[in-house]
């Protein structure tokens, strides 16, 4: 029975189609793997190309972060230029406070001073015959009734003094 020819053509066929159908199978497994895989590819390219796009974009903010940090520096030496110039001209402030402050002594020095001059006058004032003068380098500045007496004694200079004549 085996030994048939015609059973052996038969058997062969069958075997064949079997063959033909489980690789027309496998092809069309192979297929969809293909086809699903083809999808991971366009995945992994689309992913890819976000990941560009991240890319591009960290790169430009980094930029832009590069940027304000330069502005922010300037800005930081900007102020810190404003600082130095205000201390300067607080450093001015105090030196012209320090001027004042000297003026202000000297011009209580003179208030002592003319103070003291005045109670002077005011005691030798009370005397008869006390006449305070005052003489201005040769130029004598007295009371008009005395003017009239001392004509020679007007010239002209500039050294000043007080001269006290008893």
């Amino acid at each position: 029975m085996f030994t048939d020819r015609r059973y052996l053509l038969i058997l062969q066929g069958c075997v064949a189609t079997g063959l033909g159908r489980v690789t027309a199978g496998l092809g069309r497994v192979g297929a969809w793997f293909g086809r699903v895989s083809a999808g991971f590819g366009r995945v992994a390219s689309g992913l890819g190309r976000v990941a560009t796009g991240l890319g591009r974009v960290a790169a430009g903010l980094s930029r832009v972060a590069t940027g304000l940090g330069r502005v922010a520096s300037g800005l930081g030496r900007v102020a810190s230029g404003l600082g130095r110039v205000a201390s300067g001209l607080s450093r001015v402030a105090a030196g012209f406070s320090r001027i004042a402050t000297g003026f202000g002594r000297i011009t209580a020095w003179f208030g002592r001073v003319t103070s003291g001059l005045g109670r002077v006058a005011s005691r030798f004032g009370r005397r008869r015959f006390c006449l305070i003068v005052l003489e201005i380098g040769r130029e004598i500045i007295l009371p008009n009734k005395l003017r009239e007496l001392f004509p020679t004694f007007f010239t002209q200079d500039i050294e000043a003094r007080i001269v006290i004549l008893v």
